[in-house]
């Protein structure tokens, strides 16, 4: 180890500790544990005196870490804290760490709380700039406010960390961070950060001990009952009611094999989900909507399959009645497995100009693997291969990438991937067969300047039918530039200009879309940021031998905190745009105003609004308003109630739009839950959910689908 690196490391002590965690930070232990004086602000500004005093306490026992804050504050009564789910606090005050457990700067965990003691726990990917909130461990943690700010204690069990499990010395890093936001959004670290340097986790504090540090195989297993009753009816059929009522009982284990291995199964899992999908329009496209992952088993761990190209969306996989995820992590090696089946088989079936999704109404297996060797922290390169298969059907995917770091600031990245597919009959499509696809990207960030560039290829038989590929027989060339200015002194804190452009054509160089871009951005007071642009640009229609339309656009963008409890943005976009259904040019304006209201401290409301015009022909073509209205009320840690709300009204001008039917769609989704959540796994939820439809022949929004259900997991 280096001179330097011994120089700037601190040693932390093994302490025996009986404390109690309830942020008081009044045990004698505390005295003698390493003290970090959290003296420098990192965002938005470079390095200087933080507006308040945060001093941070380690230490660390046989089976836990220990980190204790004391976060001092000359205006106690502007902390900004909220009773809400774990991981929805981002914005509230904070205080925690970062933790590198391999010293390699390629991951590191998060752990934060809130003043109420609301908990965030994360990992942080260097490789691919990530943050997983979907990691969960199980920790205690305490906050409590004192007439001078608050204080925090934290107690981290070794068992939910991967390190080198022995009795050597262990050399780690860690960053010890608080978020203050006030006017200004104040990230304030015991550490410099430079914005020359790309890797950031590089940048952390060097910490050393942990000799004693142990850990022992954990096994917990979750057992779920559900009880769901669904009733059904075909809109035209006023009384036919279809009711189903089913009682589904499952499990789910998670067993910490070791420090750096974890099993996860779930059997029969109810995976209904708790929380509503964003609304999202659904009209002029010609290619599927993407939908986030919720569900419990597939997020957690997901950013180990990370890769360039989008080659796992387990959204894919629709009805699983088990499966199996181990994942284990090193100092140099990470290794993924998934295995999973599907009682029915969706497939995205890509084309040029458009995708389609089709049900192959046939069980499946599907399963993953992924590897990552990181030689050092400048290099890295991994492997990742997915498999579908069903009667008369596969999908089979083999790809290499890798990643290195030419200098502090510049990076190069690039994957190469093969696919093998037979389709069936069904699908009235010829077999794609073998097919191949690779990208490259280049990044350069320095602290006034970056610039990226990408290459991207793809055949016209390849598929990844459990990833999210929905075009193909494609080339894809952009480059972007910025210079970005800070301000040390002001509020109008950083100013950003950035020029890009791009080009999509097939393989044989008919041109698909072209672009030239520009763009400022600033950010300011009342944590505000403001982007405005305009583009040159063309896009092909329906056919590609009709030629570009022009589809230059504008765009403005805002967003503040108007008051310490209320968030608002706007959209404004005003572009040429493609008539898909006519193939023909036409206008498009859309607004898309956001609302996000913390009443009080229990009760919060979040309002999206997306509202969309074409004309086409001189005429107007279709008006979309679509509303996604969210209600929750956090009774404490554990207990809240929600209600969703998801409106999308359609008008089609059946003159100018002569393919619509019907001239006019309503859709209102609304969905109460009422959870009880004790950690990470034991939970219950009681909830109801009504989908109501209205055209023109109905002429009024009636109810097609009513569903109740129960759900309960408790941990042994």
């Amino acid at each position: 180890m280096s001179s330097r690196l011994l120089a700037d490391t601190v040693d932390i002590p093994n302490l025996s500790a009986q404390l109690v965690v309830d942020g008081q930070l009044n045990e004698a232990v505390w005295q003698k544990a390493a003290a970090f004086r959290l003296n420098y602000v990192t965002f938005p500004y470079d390095n200087i005196e933080p507006p308040v005093q945060t001093t941070a306490f380690v230490f660390y026992d046989a089976h836990y870490l220990y980190v204790g804050f004391k976060a001092e504050d000359n205006t106690p009564e502007r902390i900004r804290s909220h009773l809400k789910d774990r991981d929805m606090v981002w914005s509230d005050d904070l205080v925690g760490f970062k933790l590198d457990t391999y010293n390699n700067a390629k991951f590191a965990y998060q752990f934060f709380i809130n003043p109420d003691s609301v908990q965030i726990d994360s990992l942080a990917n260097e490789f691919d700039k990530t943050s997983a909130d979907d990691w969960n461990a199980i920790w205690k943690a305490s906050a409590q406010l004192t007439p001078n700010g608050y204080q925090a204690e934290f107690k981290i069990p070794f068992d939910q960390l991967s390190f080198v499990d022995s009795t050597q010395l262990k050399n780690w890093k860690i960053e010890l961070i608080r978020r203050y936001p006030r006017n200004l959004d104040y990230h304030i670290s015991n550490v410099k950060k430079d914005k020359n340097q790309e890797c950031e986790l590089c940048q952390m504090q060097n910490i050393r001990g942990f000799t004693k540090a142990t850990t022992a195989s954990q096994l917990l297993v979750t057992p779920t009952v559900s009880l769901i009753r669904q009733e059904q009816r075909e809109h035209w059929q006023a009384d036919n009611w279809q009711t189903d009522d089913s009682v589904q009982l499952g499990a789910d284990i998670n067993w910490q094999i070791n420090s750096n291995s974890k099993l996860n199964a779930t059997i029969n899992p109810d995976f209904s989900q708790v929380e509503e999908d964003s609304a999202q329009l659904d009209v002029n496209t010609t290619y599927s909507l993407y939908y986030d992952e919720k569900r419990r088993f597939f997020v957690e761990n997901s950013d180990q399959f990370g890769s360039l190209f989008d080659l796992l969306h387990t959204r894919n996989i629709a009805q699983p009645e088990i499966g199996v995820k181990f994942v284990n992590r090193s100092e140099k090696h990470s290794f993924a497995t998934l295995l999973t089946n599907d009682e029915s088989t969706f497939v995205q079936v890509p084309d040029i100009l458009s995708s389609r999704i089709v049900e192959y109404q046939h069980k499946s297996t599907n399963a993953a693997a992924r590897y990552r060797f990181d030689s050092s922290k400048y290099f890295s390169i991994g492997g990742l291969a997915t498999v579908r298969q069903s009667d008369n059907y596969h999908n089979h995917v083999v790809a290499l990438d890798s990643k290195y770091s030419l200098t502090d600031s510049t990076a190069i990245e690039g994957q190469i991937v093969w696919s093998d597919t037979v389709y069936p009959d069904s699908f009235n499509q010829t077999d794609p067969k073998t097919g191949s696809a690779w990208q490259v990207k280049l990044n350069h960030n320095q602290r006034n300047f970056w610039f990226n560039a990408e290459y991207q290829q793809i055949e016209q038989n390849f598929r990844a039918d459990l990833g999210f590929v929905s075009s193909v027989n494609r080339k894809h060339q952009k480059v972007r530039a910025g210079y970005v200015e800070y301000d040390q002194q002001s509020a109008w804190n950083q100013f950003e200009f950035w020029l890009g452009g791009e080009k999509k054509s097939t393989l044989d160089n008919q041109p698909i879309e072209d672009n030239v871009e520009i763009q400022f951005n600033v950010k300011g007071p009342k944590q505000s940021r403001i982007s405005t642009g305009a583009g040159i640009q063309h896009k092909v229609g329906r056919d590609l031998q009709q030629g570009l339309f022009n589809t230059n656009f504008a765009f403005f963008y805002g967003e503040m905190n108007l008051t310490p409890t209320v968030f608002s943005s706007v959209l404004l976009l005003r572009a040429k745009a493609v008539d898909y259904a006519n193939n023909r040019q036409g206008d498009k304006f859309q607004i898309q105003p956001i609302v996000k209201w913390n009443l009080n401290k229990h009760l919060n409301v979040e309002v999206i609004h997306t509202y969309e015009n074409m004309d086409s022909a001189g005429d107007d073509l279709y008006l979309v308003n679509l509303s996604d209205l969210r209600f929750s009320y956090q009774y404490n840690h554990s207990h809240k109630s929600s209600l969703s709300l998801l409106y999308n009204n359609i008008k089609h001008n059946l003159q100018n739009y002569p393919n619509s039917d019907p001239a006019k769609y309503q859709k209102l989704s609304a969905k109460f839950v009422h959870s009880w959540r004790f950690d990470a796994f034991t939970a219950a939820y009681l909830g109801l959910s009504v989908n109501m439809i209205n055209n023109e022949v109905l002429q009024q929004l009636t109810t097609q689908q009513k569903v109740a259900f129960f759900k309960v997991s408790y941990t042994f």
